[in-house]
């Protein structure tokens, strides 16, 4: 509102923008009924430009003498009033409504003009505001905080008075694209159906959501009405490419829209994009399109009906097969590869359920890959294992998926198995003529050797892989096998050499800005320095590898784990166990490969833990484990811990009463003693120690009031060379006496 209000006092034409049910009609409403000077013209049954004058002049209450000259009569009666006009739905008659807006600006100058639209009235002089759909959650955890789940909440108690959202109610308001004219009919169904089940509804959104307010406008009745307005406007090119997008379950690019639209020129195509852009139908984000669900559902229906759902899925499935041959790599996935496939896992999952054999073998290897990145390991291997079990496949695609199920279970700490599935995928590509694909099945079978601490075999592999890449002039294959080659050479021995090659490999690395292979060098060059004893070198060669590479649950945990051992060297044990913690969170099912990183991982770790104190050894893993990755980024990078992860007790985020409880566990008190102390109850208590607990990272009593004891001590060590003031409070701090829990809070 603030905003609107500032632009009308920009500008005396504002046009609203949005899709239908967005909420513009509301907000321009809204509006006009803080204004004495508004006067709303609802522009829905409006279909004929010749009588748009008379609707105008009955809304302004102008008497009309004539209809001659209607727009001369309105323009005479508006020259000395100042008018606030809102036009509600402009869209459908945009062109007579550009040309009447024009000249009643031009000759009526206490007139201001509030249009809500689809698409602007390109008139001089408008400023136009989009008004998006409601933000929705971003997790289940801060729903609460999101106005579309507030907005469904409101509704809902207006129909169920004592209705508490669940997460169910997150997910249908994100499954609604926050759409506020949606959500409120969804919001109308918790009298008859659980969220879950109305969720679990959501694909028939267009039936299910109807039943509006019986004084709505047509066009607002039932969501189906709403779209059917919108969709109602267009041309029937702009129709035939709108239902033929609708096959998109993700967003997608001009060059994916312009493939799945092949019976009509390519120019024609962005045009129409730009139009439909335009009218609020294709929402841009960031560098892709997209169409809100409830316009591809109704999308689907179209194509459905006209008989183009096939053909149109086929073209889509096409495209995606492209894509996937153009990625520089099969198995192994740059920053830009995962990118690619972020944006098009959506449209992946759809495709695989139409689609058959080589091609959606095609498409599951691209889709198990890229599930291995984000994490869901359990579904990528049995995707992979799906994809092995059919024997039909052409020896292209049954190499790359046996590639793919041995890279899975090198990272898995299935060595033996790797080993196998990785001899057959170089058998299969040897027969065929992919010089850089064989150059990868080699690449994974050097690795499942080096699992195996079979280094001279893995050394092979590696020599092999740069055999055949060299010729082919690819930078970013050349210093990936180079690097590879070094790490083979240094676990088998022969750090001069493996020195030698890795400069070599970081010298076209940095050369040819090959960003997704520099934290794994940086690394390997990190740990060369650790095995020559050069600390503060390998200290700088894993930050470098922290700052340069994306989150992944490879690389990322094994620079956090070489900054912990050079914490573990210099005796920072507290700092060691918390990068540990957070490596280990990072990793999640990810097994390391390297044996030889492995040990030395836990030769470091159990170090650490030794010179601490257990429950302090606990409370660090866990207290790193917890960390966020913006968090021990910053933490490693700069010895800066999280907000709130200062020294004492503050480290461990303990609220006040949860210090105080155990503080008073440490003394020998049982929970009711505790609970008469504080003037609250048993279950209180028993709540905050199970708090401390979970934060603490302790799995008993004893373990909390060891903890709290040493913390204790601490502080009266501390306080005993600080001010007498402070030793005041710390005094205050072990012997509240019979003080009330709100002037014990006072006091500390």
């Amino acid at each position: 509102m603030a905003e609107l209000r500032r632009l009308l006092g920009r500008s005396r034409l504002v046009t609203l923008l949005g899709a239908g049910g967005v909420g513009k009609t509301r907000l321009a409403v809204e509006l006009a009924r803080r204004r004495e000077d508004a006067v709303y013209v609802d522009l829905g049954s409006a279909t004929d430009p010749a009588r748009l004058p008379l609707v105008l002049a009955d809304a302004l209450s102008i008497r009309l003498p004539s209809a001659d000259c209607p727009l001369d009569t309105i323009a005479e009666e508006l020259l000395d009033r100042r008018v606030l006009m809102l036009l509600d739905g402009c869209e459908q008659l945009a062109q007579r409504c550009a040309e009447i807006v024009d000249e009643l600006l031009r000759r009526c100058r206490g007139l201001r003009v509030l249009a809500t639209s689809q698409e602007s009235l390109r008139v001089p002089g408008e400023i136009t505001m989009a008004v998006s759909p409601l933000p929705v959650p971003d997790s289940h955890a801060g729903m609460l905080r999101s106005d579309a789940v507030r907005l469904f909440v409101e509704r809902a108690r207006e129909h169920v008075p004592d209705f508490e959202p669940t997460p169910a109610v997150a997910d249908i308001c994100t499954q609604l694209d926050g759409v506020p004219l949606a959500i409120e009919f969804a919001a109308r169904w918790v009298r008859l159906l659980p969220a879950d089940e109305l969720l679990a509804r959501l694909d028939d959104q267009l039936d299910l959501l109807t039943a509006g307010p019986r004084t709505a406008t047509g066009r607002h009745r039932s969501l189906r009405a709403a779209i059917t307005w919108s969709v109602g406007l267009l041309t029937e090119v702009e129709r035939r490419v709108l239902r033929r997008l609708a096959v998109f379950a993700g967003g997608f690019e001009v060059a994916a829209a312009t493939a799945v639209c092949a019976d009509v020129p390519s120019g024609a195509v962005l045009v129409t994009l730009a139009s439909l852009e335009a009218k609020s139908l294709v929402v841009p984000v960031k560098a892709r399109l997209r169409l809100l669900e409830s316009i591809r559902l109704f999308g689907l229906e179209e194509l459905t009906a006209a008989g183009e759902l096939e053909v149109t899925r086929d073209r889509l499935a096409d495209w995606l097969c492209a894509l996937v041959d153009s990625l520089p790599e099969r198995v192994f996935a740059c920053a830009e590869t995962v990118r690619r496939l972020e944006d098009e896992r959506a449209n992946l999952a759809q495709a695989m359920r139409w689609v058959t054999g080589d091609r959606w073998a095609q498409l599951a290897t691209t889709a198990a890959r890229h599930l291995w990145e984000r994490g869901e390991t359990a579904q990528a291997c049995a995707m992979a294992a799906h994809i092995l079990a059919d024997d039909d496949l052409v020896p292209a695609h049954r190499s790359v998926a046996f590639q793919q199920a041995a890279w899975f279970a090198c990272w898995e700490g299935r060595h033996e198995q790797a080993l196998r599935l990785a001899e057959v995928a170089v058998e299969l590509e040897r027969s065929l003529d992919r010089p850089l694909v064989l150059g990868e099945a080699l690449g994974i079978l050097g690795l499942a050797r080096l699992t195996r601490a079979e280094f001279a075999a893995a050394a092979a592999c590696y020599e092999e892989c740069l055999v055949i890449v060299q010729p082919l002039g690819q930078p970013r294959h050349i210093a990936r096998w180079l690097h590879d080659l070094a790490w083979a050479t240094l676990r088998a021995g022969d750090p001069q050499r493996a020195a030698t090659l890795l400069a070599e490999a970081l010298k076209v690395i940095r050369i040819h800005a090959i960003s997704a292979l520099l934290a794994g060098a940086l690394h390997t060059a990190g740990a060369l320095d650790l095995e020559l004893d050069r600390t503060d070198p390998a200290e700088h060669r894993f930050r470098e590898a922290l700052r340069s590479g994306r989150i992944t649950p490879y690389l990322t945990p094994r620079a956090l784990e070489g900054l912990a051992i050079v914490a573990t060297r210099r005796g920072q044990h507290e700092r060691a166990l918390r990068l540990f913690g957070s490596a280990a969170a990072t990793r999640r099912n990810f097994a390391e490969p390297d044996g030889k990183w492995r040990e030395a991982v836990q030769e470091a770790t159990e170090q650490a833990r030794a010179r601490l104190r257990r429950p302090f050894a606990e409370s660090a893993l866990a207290a790193g484990h917890r960390m966020r990755p913006k968090e021990f980024i910053l933490y490693a990078l700069h010895d800066t811990p999280p907000a709130g992860a200062g020294g004492g007790v503050a480290e461990h985020n303990l609220t006040d009463r949860e210090w105080e409880v155990a503080r008073l566990v440490s003394g020998g008190m049982t929970n009711r003693q505790i609970a008469c102390r504080l003037a609250v109850s048993g279950r209180t208590v028993d709540a905050h120690l199970q708090h401390v607990r979970d934060k603490l990272g302790l799995r008993s009593r004893t373990q909390v009031a060891v903890w709290a004891a040493e913390h204790v001590r601490q502080e009266a060590t501390s306080a005993s060379t600080s001010s007498p003031a402070s030793v005041a409070r710390m005094r205050l701090s072990r012997d509240p006496g019979p003080m009330k829990p709100s002037a014990m809070a006072r006091s500390t």
